[in-house]
């Protein structure tokens, strides 16, 4: 209790001062305008509601950019699978025969081609991304 005097008198000073009580007026003051204006708007809200006029409208400002490369970004990696996906099964037209000299496998043609679109979409995606310095631009 010795030890606790000193900060209970300080705390029975901040209640009772005149800054203390003018924050503690102005809380209850919003706090009445609260309990009075809520019901009215939740009964608002309500017949807006069963009258089937209640819309919620929502404006995203500045997603474009982020969305169009996230949807870039989708398509070149969905490609880049079903392109190595084609080279791992062979999928013809093959690009080296069978009987080669070089030890090459066979190589579809289309999932060579499909991977080299992939990684070329992904790095034009790398740069515009590294040039804009942020994710999404902003105008």
């Amino acid at each position: 209790m010795e030890v606790m005097r000193p900060f209970q008198r300080k705390m029975l000073l901040r209640r009772l001062s005149p800054a203390g009580s003018s924050v503690k007026r102005d809380a209850y003051f919003e706090l009445e305008q609260l309990a009075e204006i809520v019901p009215r708007r939740l009964g608002e809200i309500l017949e807006q509601i069963q009258a089937g006029k209640f819309d919620v409208h929502l404006d995203h400002r500045g997603l474009g950019p982020s969305v169009n490369r996230l949807v870039l970004a989708m398509m070149a990696s969905s490609l880049f699978l079903g392109s190595s996906l084609m080279l791992s099964q062979q999928v013809p037209p093959l690009i080296f025969p069978e009987n080669n000299y070089f030890g090459l496998e066979k190589l579809s043609i289309l999932g060579l081609g499909g991977c080299l679109v992939s990684i070329l979409v992904g790095l034009r995606l790398l740069r515009a991304i590294g040039k804009s310095g942020h994710l999404d631009r902003r105008e």
